[in-house]
């Protein structure tokens, strides 16, 4: 008898931390920056899965893994007049910085009324790639008919933090079918840059910053 109710409290434990561990594979939309260097915003994609911890009814811890696709980009299109007209030409430069990280957050998580809740905490990055593309097309009237075009395509990884670290604030709703939804801005707390020695010259104060939409689907 004894035994059968040691069996019985300990399933029932079991099933106690099951409900209040939940799994969310999550997908969304990134629209990412790094600034103040460049002002273009990247658009990519994040996903990944979570993992939530029920403290008490209305708090929460949560964690997880990201793959998420961040950067910024650069174009300017100008047209030349050089010489009072004498000689005309338009300039175009474009680059395109891609940083893919893969994320860990660390956030608490408070529901204020049924499924609509706010979280916040920290997140670390880890650097997985890192490339610039960078192309620039020139022509002149009268002297380079037929334009000049250039491509160059740069490794940044000796360059960069090989870590980022950046503060997370955002809001969501979960629904009672257990769809998720919300919205996040990760704001970078660690410089991208690591050494001057860069083939273009950036403001090595910039930083990561990341506006997330993502869905989910809590288990």
């Amino acid at each position: 008898m004894k035994k059968t109710l040691f069996i019985i409290c300990c399933m029932m434990t079991v099933h106690v931390h099951a409900q209040r561990v939940h799994f969310i594979p999550k997908v969304g939309y990134n629209m990412s920056d790094i600034a103040p260097s460049l002002h273009d915003s990247r658009h990519g994609v994040n996903f990944g899965v979570s993992f939530e911890y029920e403290i008490l009814p209305r708090l929460s811890v949560e964690t997880g893994v990201y793959y998420s696709m961040q950067g910024s980009s650069y174009k300017l299109d100008e047209e030349l007049h050089v010489f009072h007209d004498f000689i005309n030409g338009h300039i175009s430069i474009h680059s395109d910085m891609q940083n893919d990280y893969i994320n860990v957050p660390l956030l608490a998580k408070g529901y204020i009324y049924h499924g609509l809740h706010l979280y916040a905490g920290l997140q670390t990055g880890f650097l997985v790639h890192s490339r610039l593309n960078l192309s620039s097309d020139i022509s002149l009237e009268n002297v380079i008919d037929d334009g000049f075009m250039q491509f160059e395509d740069i490794d940044l990884s000796d360059y960069e933090n090989k870590i980022d670290l950046s503060g997370v604030i955002g809001a969501g709703y979960r629904f009672d079918i257990g769809l998720l939804v919300s919205v996040n801005y990760n704001a970078g707390i660690v410089k991208l840059f690591r050494t001057e020695n860069i083939p273009f010259h950036p403001d090595m104060n910039a930083k990561n910053n990341v506006l997330q939409v993502n869905i989910g689907w809590v288990f």
